[in-house]
């Protein structure tokens, strides 16, 4: 029984060698497979909020931890903008899901119909011309972004994007939630620049689609 156990045991372990998670788990530098761990355990929880971001931060602290290790710089250079290439490429289907800020919102009880004053938020020019198009419901927040779809839809992102003007360079910037500072305080950061604001109202609505949750709760 010893002797089987302890082939069970082998092939088991063997098995493991094969399991790329249990590579990572066992094999990569701490901070890499501790961050692919946690977003293990929040996946298995669940598709929520906190396993997305998970899943980012984990990617973000491989790339910081592989930009340390490298020696041949123009070969690294390289690779990387081959790898980012094939990334965009893959991402390709963004083309077709225009980002959209809604300026206005005039609504035509009479009609049931919307005029949507937007921008449309796409390419490397930030000046882009404010458009109009008529919308079939008033569920709509004016200085919001929302995803257009080609069925006409407009999809509210509100707060996993949100558009605010930076106080330190005073332009537009596209921002998502990257730290809790302090209790109920969030802070957000730029996708453009990297610039951070700190802001305890959009708590509540963090809390909300529950990417946070207050101590104690």
């Amino acid at each position: 029984m010893q002797s089987g156990r302890l082939l069970r045991m082998r092939a088991d372990a063997a098995g493991l060698l094969d399991d790329f998670s249990h590579q990572v788990r066992t094999r990569y530098p701490h901070p890499v497979a501790y961050r692919w761990s946690r977003a293990q355990v929040l996946l298995s929880n669940g598709a929520d909020g906190s396993a997305y971001y998970a899943i980012l931060e984990t990617a973000e602290v491989l790339l910081c931890y592989c930009a340390l290790e490298v020696e041949d710089l123009p070969a690294a250079i390289a690779d990387a903008h081959a790898d980012l290439t094939t990334l965009l490429q893959r991402a390709s289907f963004l083309a077709d899901l225009p980002l959209v800020h809604v300026n206005r919102i005039h609504w035509d009880s009479l009609r049931k119909v919307a005029r949507v004053e937007f921008e449309e938020l796409t390419g490397d020019n930030v000046l882009v011309p404010v458009r109009e198009r008529t919308y079939g419901s008033s569920d709509l927040e004016a200085g919001s972004l929302y995803l257009a779809t080609d069925d006409g839809r407009l999809h509210l992102l509100r707060p996993f994007l949100i558009r605010h003007r930076c106080a330190k360079c005073r332009g537009w910037e596209t921002l998502h939630i990257d730290n809790l500072p302090h209790i109920a305080t969030v802070q957000i950061k730029s996708l453009e620049r990297g610039h951070t604001i700190q802001d305890p109202q959009l708590w509540d609505a963090f809390e909300h689609v529950g990417l946070v949750e207050r101590p104690g709760s």
